[in-house]
């Protein structure tokens, strides 16, 4: 599968005039996580999907196992799915409402041991600089299919398998996390992946200025 840089290059643009950044990050989410073994206690999930609506993510919720992991669902600013989630008074489903502040978003980064989520842009690109892992559970036609495969071939993500699986959604994010086989080889992935991102976009900007001006 052909990146956007290589895309590019096909097309005749000079490959010392592209750079790759990967989308904007405040300087505190970029920050990676502590790493720290996995302990007998349950695991924390960030559930990342207001944006899917409440039809897929209360469909989810179904389909989870609180008894084996925490879950804090992100529910943006659609306070309806946010209210949805609370009357099901499942301890731990815990509905997070819009957070405006960095500094919480990166605690809530900081506890997690995993993210599941939709192959956006964002939320991603926040995972992949704290080094969390990260797992799809949803995926749009179009531009989502795209960024999937470009994922998967990178080895940054572990796609949930249908829900026709024997394995649960629990099970497989278990299954996952817990093997330190997957773990090296993914954190190993994302070493890399790290390598080939360009230095921070101001430094980036400032350099291209000078070099054509």
């Amino acid at each position: 599968m052909l990146t956007i840089k290589q895309q590019l290059i096909e097309k005749g643009v000079d490959h010392h005039k592209i750079f790759v950044t990967g989308i904007p990050i405040h300087p505190l989410l970029q920050q990676s996580k502590t790493i720290k073994n996995l302990s007998n206690e349950k695991l924390n999930i960030l559930v990342s999907g207001g944006s899917l609506g409440i039809g897929p993510i209360m469909q989810l919720t179904k389909k989870l196992n609180p008894n084996k992991t925490n879950y804090y669902i992100l529910c943006g600013k659609n306070e309806t799915l946010y209210c949805k989630i609370k009357q099901l008074k499942v301890p731990n489903l815990i509905p997070l409402p819009y957070i405006n502040s960095r500094q919480e978003m990166d605690e809530l980064y900081q506890q997690s041991h995993g993210i599941l989520t939709k192959p956006g842009g964002v939320t991603i690109s926040e995972g992949l600089y704290k080094k969390i892992p990260i797992f799809i559970f949803n995926t749009l036609p179009g531009q989502e299919e795209v960024n999937l495969e470009y994922l998967k071939s990178e080895g940054l993500v572990f796609k949930i398998i249908d829900q026709r699986s024997d394995d649960s959604i629990d099970d497989q994010i278990l299954s996952g996390l817990y093997s330190s086989h997957k773990m090296t080889i993914y954190h190993s992935r994302l070493n890399e992946y790290h390598k080939r991102i360009s230095e921070d976009i101001p430094t980036t900007l400032n350099h291209m200025m000078k070099l054509y001006h």
